[in-house]
């Protein structure tokens, strides 16, 4: 029995059959327990029970190392399982990215030996032509679709057909607001004060966006990418109230007169135009711009009107009083933005004095150009310029004192106008405007709705209701001393059917308009003169320096530059005809030429005299305002038109204290 239990523990031992710990381990512990019964016998098998307990600590170990080592191999078995999927999961999307470049490389490069062919998500269906059929009957092919061949990046295509969210344009607000053209100044430091409350609102519900899926864009806009950057300075000179209108007209543009002068309401044109109606200043303005986005407003199909401009409409309709429609125009002003240019500008308003600018003039310096090297020259040091420009524009900056006006990003300073265009597009502003007159927006083309319909909206009343109120806003502006006339600005005194002979520079033109033009550009120019019925399309220019004479031709329109006169414009020849003299407050008889120039300093509103030193002709001197006034040649008559600014100083010693309406009636 005995030696049978030994032949057992050797058996256990020595058995080669494959088994699991646990079953070794259970095994061992039955051993273990035979071990601790067995009697003697167990020596004569040759193994004593020393040895056989230390043969089963042995297997102990090795049990224990084999669990540690099988839990390691099941570690390490999950961790491979994981590498392998992910690593077929990127070979997947290697693949399949190689495989559209590969399509799309294919599409772009049509094959040498045929014709590109038009992929069929660019075939569009045109409407039938009944007249274009096949034999069968069926409509022509080329009756079916148009083919809208070009370049498209897929990319683009879809994230234009992509349900993500677009951005909206910034500052579109703006194109939305209305525009007051008489209290706007485009130089202001800050936002254009004209800008008022907004006329339309802004609806995206139609899911509208700009052609290079970059932006929302509301219902009636259409928004355009117009990247153009220039860097170089572009300047005007500003000696007059009306070039000074003209100048800030680049910025905003407005359309439909009647209101008075623009911008007139506005403090920064106050100042300005006070300067140079003394003749004591003289303005240049520089400009550089970077064109971003262009936006225009559909009037076919515009936006919807904002709720409270809707509110207003109603009580317009209701009423005919001047206070409610005066407080209408105050409050969405006096037009709303058709066209706006998104973007930034960089001006430099420089003031000289005009004793400096004429002796910049005489030493023959263009004084504009010397602005323009100036601007670059304070930009930075990119630009390119070489030493005579430098020294210009070094020379210009110290005669002048410049004040510096952003709208957006200003230019870099290495004058790269790709760096200015990628800065400008992060924040594009409006830069410049086209106006158009608030009554046109109570027309058919705007209101021709079912709200209008539903409350009955007399939309024509309202527009011609607004047009008799221009002229009492403007008034009412005046008596607040916000304006100082409203009358719209002329560029000079214009003649009609009148010529001027004696000119001393000529040059083609296509309008009367551009004849004034020429005749600013030219700081020597004080009259032209330009026939507008006629195949000459010459425009003649006269300086202060030489004498000449005028005659009546109904064809021909003359205009004088009063505020270029320096000291007195002599028209020999010639006499004036018009019903507004001036009287001569005198109880003595103007018989002398000092005589008849000094009376005509002293007052205000004369702006030309005549004197004959004609024994038979009683009357010698007479004074004339501006109003209604025509030239005639007459033999022995001379007329003398005065400077302004030498009257003023004149006037700073005595002052008639005659109205415009204190003139006697006559004609000679």
């Amino acid at each position: 029995m005995a030696s049978g239990k030994s032949e057992s523990i050797e058996l256990v031992h020595q058995d080669d059959t494959p088994r699991n710990a646990t079953e070794v381990y259970l095994e061992n512990i039955r051993l273990r327990e035979q071990c601790q019964t067995s009697d003697a016998g167990g020596a004569a098998s040759g193994m004593s029970l020393a040895d056989s307990m230390k043969l089963l600590i042995k297997d102990n170990k090795d049990i224990k190392y084999s669990m540690r080592k099988e839990k390691k191999q099941r570690r390490w078995s999950w961790i491979c399982v994981g590498l392998v999927v992910a690593f077929q999961f990127v070979l997947i999307l290697a693949i399949v990215s190689l495989a559209g470049v590969a399509v799309y490389r294919e599409n772009k490069k049509p094959a040498a030996s045929q014709e590109p062919q038009a992929p069929m998500a660019m075939l569009q269906p045109l409407p039938v032509n009944p007249l274009q059929t096949s034999d069968s009957g069926e409509p022509a092919p080329l009756s079916k679709y148009y083919f809208n061949v070009g370049p498209r990046q897929d990319y683009l295509l879809q994230e234009c057909q992509g349900p993500q969210l677009k951005r909206s344009f910034p500052d579109m607000d703006y194109a939305l607001l209305g525009y007051n053209v008489l209290k706007g100044y485009p130089l202001a430091v800050g936002h254009d004060p004209g800008f008022t409350l907004p006329i339309f609102s802004a609806d995206y519900s139609a899911g509208h966006m700009t052609a290079d899926c970059r932006y929302s864009v509301p219902k009636g806009i259409i928004l355009i990418p117009d990247v153009s950057c220039i860097t170089s300075f572009s300047s005007d000179v500003v000696q007059t109230s009306y070039e000074l209108s003209k100048s800030l007209s680049v910025s905003a543009h407005a359309s439909g007169g009647g209101w008075g002068v623009s911008f007139s309401a506005s403090a920064g044109y106050k100042e300005s135009s006070s300067q140079v109606a003394t003749g004591e200043s003289v303005f240049i303005i520089s400009r550089a711009s970077c064109n971003y986005y262009y936006m225009k407003l559909l009037q076919r199909d515009a936006p919807p009107f904002h709720p409270v401009f809707l509110d207003w409409i109603v009580e317009l309709n209701q009423t005919e009083h001047d206070d409610v429609y005066i407080d209408f125009i105050e409050n969405y002003g006096t037009h709303f933005l058709t066209e706006v240019k998104f973007g930034a500008s960089f001006t430099y308003e420089h003031k000289m004095t005009t004793s400096s600018f004429k002796e910049e003039t005489q030493k023959g310096v263009n004084v504009a150009v010397s602005a323009s090297y100036s601007g670059l020259f304070s930009v930075g040091g990119g630009f390119s310029m070489d030493s005579s420009q430098k020294e210009a524009a070094s020379s210009f900056q110290k005669k002048v004192t410049t004040r510096t006006i952003t709208i957006g990003a200003a230019p870099p300073a290495n004058g790269d106008a790709m760096t200015w265009a990628s800065t400008v597009k992060e924040s594009p502003v409006p830069m410049s405007y086209d106006l158009q007159s608030i009554e046109d927006l109570f027309s058919e083309t705007f209101m021709d709705g079912d709200y209008m319909k539903q409350y009955g909206i007399d939309y024509q009343r309202i527009k011609t209701k607004i047009g008799e109120t221009k002229q009492k806003y403007c008034a009412r502006l005046r008596d607040q001393g916000l304006v100082d006339v409203c009358a719209e600005l002329s560029p000079g005194l214009v003649m009609p059917k009148t010529r001027l002979y004696g000119h001393f520079a000529t040059t083609k033109t296509q309008t009367k308009g551009q004849c004034i033009d020429e005749c600013f550009k030219r700081t020597s120019c004080v009259a032209m003169t330009f026939c507008e019925g006629c195949g000459d399309t010459a425009c003649y220019m006269y300086k202060e320096e030489m004498r000449f004479r005028a005659e009546k031709d109904d064809d021909w329109t003359s205009m004088f530059i009063l505020p270029e006169i320096e000291n007195l414009l002599v028209l020999a020849n010639t006499d004036i005809k018009s019903n507004n003299r001036r009287s001569i407050e005198s109880d003595e008889e103007v018989t002398t030429f000092d005589s008849c120039q000094s009376h005509c300093l002293r007052d205000i509103y004369c702006a030309a005299f005549t004197f004959c030193e004609c024994p038979e002709q009683k009357e010698k001197c007479t004074l004339y305002s501006e109003k209604d006034m025509s030239l005639v040649r007459m033999v022995g008559m001379t007329t003398y038109f005065m400077s302004p600014r030498k009257q003023r100083e004149e006037i700073g010693i005595a002052a008639t204290t005659a109205a415009p309406g204190n003139e006697t009636t006559g004609s000679n």
